[in-house]
Formats: structure tokens, sequence, C-alpha cells
């Protein structure tokens, strides 16, 4: 199928996009294709009915009231995965098509997951910070655990949910998965249940893992009650978004206390204060943010716009289209 017609797309691009991608951008779609760097992009331009599509709008440039300006717009693509600060009504309401970097992230993002859990599994957290005889005392306390037939929760069963239940499966772990709408029947999990039938399933849970989106739904969905209902000594991990936790809840003495380990890559506010209590705790563990970037993330977003340039232009479904009702 041949590209039939010429629609103008813009491409925002960073400091790190990368001059062999732009090129082949270039070769293939240039008469389509408007560059412009980031750090002199805003919505202020002139010639905005020419403009059909926008990749990589910038979270701090987003502005619903400008971008209804473009009378043309049909398309925006968030190099992200979280897309919950774009959720204008407006947006919303719009015939305006989303797509985002959802999966593309996955590999790098369920591996981080895994890092937090094994730091806390393998005692290295006792490690960290103690000479090796002091550790020896300690670690002669507190057993290192196997998680050969751990039963792990997974809460959110997308593409990065779906990555880390097929690594916990090499460890032999029991996976149970959590999520808002039925998931593919793969064998890598054990059990599935929708959210709102998930409550009772965390008492029993060995290792709880957030890969869950942030939407109207999922906002705070782990609060007090649920930390308290939590198995002791289990590991908590976040890797997806800061408010699904409800934080203030988190800080509380009996629920710090109640864990063998907490791990965070995203928090809510982000980052923490440097006096935060979280950050002072020997059984909790913050990294700023950083799950999603690896060797090759980078290559499957390039990946990812180009295909979906090709498929806008040729009038053909987008990849990973984001459901406006879902808010993922």
């Amino acid at each position: 199928m041949k590209i039939t017609f010429n629609k103008k797309i813009l491409i925002v691009k960073g400091s790190s996009f990368d001059p062999k991608w732009i090129k082949i951008l270039k070769k293939n779609f240039n008469k389509n294709l408007s560059f412009i760097d980031e750090k002199k992009f805003n919505l202020n331009f002139k010639n905005k009915d020419n403009i059909y599509g926008i990749i990589g709008l910038p979270r701090n440039k987003f502005d619903s009231n400008k971008l209804k300006l473009f009378k043309n717009l049909e398309w925006l693509h968030f190099n992200g995965a979280g897309i919950e600060s774009y959720m204008d009504p407006w947006l919303l309401n719009s015939k305006i098509i989303i797509t985002n970097g959802k999966i593309a992230q996955g590999p790098s993002v369920s591996d981080h997951a895994l890092a937090l859990i094994l730091y806390f599994s393998r005692n290295i957290f006792l490690s960290r910070n103690s000479k090796i005889q002091k550790y020896r005392g300690i670690g002669s306390k507190i057993r290192p655990i196997e998680l050969r037939k751990k039963r792990v929760i997974i809460f959110g069963c997308g593409g990065i949910g779906n990555n880390i239940c097929e690594r916990l499966k090499s460890f032999g772990c029991y996976v149970i998965g959590v999520s808002d709408n039925y998931t593919s029947m793969i064998h890598t999990y054990d059990e599935f249940h929708l959210y709102e039938d998930s409550h009772k399933l965390f008492k029993n849970a060995d290792i709880t893992i957030c890969a869950a989106p942030l939407t109207k739904f999922s906002k705070h969905f782990f609060n007090y009650k649920l930390f308290k209902s939590m198995k002791k000594d289990s590991i908590f991990i976040n890797i997806s978004r800061g408010a699904i936790v409800k934080t203030n809840d988190l800080l509380k003495n009996d629920i710090l206390k109640k864990f063998r380990g907490i791990g965070l890559d995203v928090t809510d506010p982000e980052p923490l204060k440097m006096k935060n209590k979280l950050s002072k705790r020997p059984n909790i563990l913050i990294t700023p943010h950083i799950a999603g970037p690896s060797d090759h993330n980078r290559e499957r977003s390039y990946e990812l716009i180009f295909r979906n340039i090709k498929r806008y232009l040729k009038s053909l479904p987008l990849i990973n289209k984001v459901d406006k009702e879902r808010e993922y």
C-alpha cells in the first residue's frame, strides 16, 4: 500500500534523539515530517493548521488550551508509558488518537523489579552499610529467602507485568495476576483476578509488585487498610507510578516495620524530600525512577515511532493506541 496523501507530522526531538533514526525517518517520510529541538519547542508557532500529528510532546509543555488551536490535529504520540498527566478532559473527549511507549519498556522495567526483589530476598540490604563481621551476625538471625514456591501478586498485567511474570516463573514462583481487564490466558500466570476481587489475596502474598498504570481507579489503591492486611515479612515493590501508593499510609510505623523490604522506583511526591522517613529506613530501597532506560529501550521506541508514522500515512490502525476510557 502506497502513501497517498500528504500530512505534516511534527517530531519534537530531545538532545538524546539518535541521529541515525533522524536520517532513517527523513529518508522514508521526509515530505511528511518536521523536526524541532525540544528546547526550542512551544505550542505558539505559526502554520498550526498544517500539523496533523505531534510526536514527543514534552510533559512540561503540554497545554490543552493551545492544542485546541491545532484545528487539524489527529494524532499525539507520547514517548513514555505513563500518560496520566496528559489526561485532560478536552483531550479525552476529542477525536485525537493517542499512542504511547507502553510495552517497549517491559524488559528493562521487569529486570529492575527483579533486582529490587533480590536485593531484599538475598539480604543484600543488610550488608549495604555493614562490615562483613557485623553482617554475619545479622545474617545468622535473618536468613535469606528463596524465590522458589513464593506466592507473588503482580498488580497490573500489561507489557511490564507480563515480563515480570515470565522472569519470576523461571525462579519457580507461584504467580497471581491482578488487572482491571481479562488478560491473555498464558501459562505463566497460575491465577488471575480482577481488581475488584483482589483485596483478600494480598494477605497470603510473599511478594507484591505494582506494575499498573495510574488511573482514577488505581490511584491510592495501596492504602493503609490494604498494607495492614498484607503478610508480615513480605516484600512490596512499586515500579509503575508513585500515586498508586498512598505515601502517608506507607509511612505509618506499623506498616514500615511489617515488611521485610519495600522497593520503590517511583514515589509520590517525586522526588521525596531528603528528610522523608522512607529515605532513612534500612528495609527500604528507593531508586530515582530509573527502571525504564536500558541499552535497547530507545531502539524499540524509535522502531515504534517509525512503524506508526508509516501506518498513519497509510490510514492504518496505530500501534499502542491508548484507550481513553481506561486511561492507558
